[in-house]
């Protein structure tokens, strides 16, 4: 079934690409989408725990980024990578989070990229606040 699932969306996502494009949404964030994590973020977070939190948008995200900061009392030697699906959410989770923890994109549905972006940040746990997850 999983593999229907990813036929699928290969194909949505070669339809879909010209408008992605026309857009604009290339211009941020295209990797982190494709699930690769900078060699920064890959120094932020070494030899830390990484506990990744996932939110969609705006509101989701001021939860998690509050989420975040009463978690960190809790786990002392602990990353948070932020990651939302909006620019709108990305922007929130950059303007509010403490400078040692990480903001990103959360990888498109493909499972390679899935797969990078996981192997990269190596979490602890996930937390979802909410999903678009098809």
């Amino acid at each position: 079934m999983r593999i229907i699932y990813d036929i699928f969306f290969f194909l949505f996502s070669l339809i879909y690409l010209p408008l992605f494009l026309i857009k604009g949404k290339h211009k941020e964030g295209f990797l982190s989408r494709l699930g690769v994590v900078g060699a920064d973020v890959k120094e932020k977070i070494k030899g830390k725990n990484v506990i990744w939190i996932h939110a969609v948008s705006v509101g989701e995200m001021t939860q998690g980024v509050r989420l975040a900061d009463a978690l960190r009392n809790k786990y002392a030697n602990t990353r948070f990578v932020l990651t939302a699906t909006t620019l709108a959410g990305k922007q929130i989770a950059e303007h509010f989070k403490k400078t040692e923890d990480v903001a990103l994109y959360f990888p498109v549905d493909f499972r390679a990229s899935v797969d990078a972006f996981i192997r990269a940040l190596c979490p602890k746990a996930l937390i979802i606040l909410e999903t678009e997850i098809w």
